[in-house]
């Protein structure tokens, strides 16, 4: 297993806040601003920053600016670019459910049924991955194609 740094500077964007997600781990500004930093790892963030890497989860622990961001952009409040560093805190290699494409460990909050990669593919069938109804029908999932693609 490859090890991630021990800590990480994480620069959050007027990119990131405008095209983040309320309400949702894997797509907030601070994941987005992680996945960047994390050389496209998922991230999802709680109290902590969680960077899925080689089978696990990687816990890095955020200060309190970060979680008042998190609440604030979760509450609908006015927040602006700023940064922070994530420090490593440990490593859970157990966790979550496989992805119904391509078998990869995905962590236990992930609420599709397809990884990110897999769910950010070019459409299969020759559609607009936004609108095939048969993407979204076979991944068991709203395929959310402007997320995936918006990193």
């Amino acid at each position: 297993m490859v090890d991630l740094p021990d800590s990480v500077t994480i620069q959050v964007t007027q990119k990131d806040i405008d095209a983040g997600s309320r309400l949702k781990s894997h797509c907030c500004p601070i994941a987005r601003a992680g996945r960047r930093a994390f050389n496209g790892h998922l991230c999802l963030v709680d109290d902590d920053l969680r960077v899925v890497f080689d089978g696990a989860a990687h816990w890095y622990g955020m200060p309190d600016i970060a979680r008042e961001f998190v609440a604030c952009f979760d509450n609908d409040g006015d927040v602006e670019p700023f940064e922070f560093t994530a420090t490593a805190r440990y490593v859970d290699d157990a966790f979550g459910h496989p992805c119904q494409k391509c078998g990869k460990q995905m962590p236990e909050s992930w609420d599709y049924a397809w990884c990110e990669t897999c769910g950010s593919a070019d459409c299969v069938h020759g559609n607009n991955p936004a609108e095939c109804a048969r993407c979204a029908v076979e991944s068991d999932m709203a395929f959310d194609a402007q997320r995936e693609r918006g990193a």
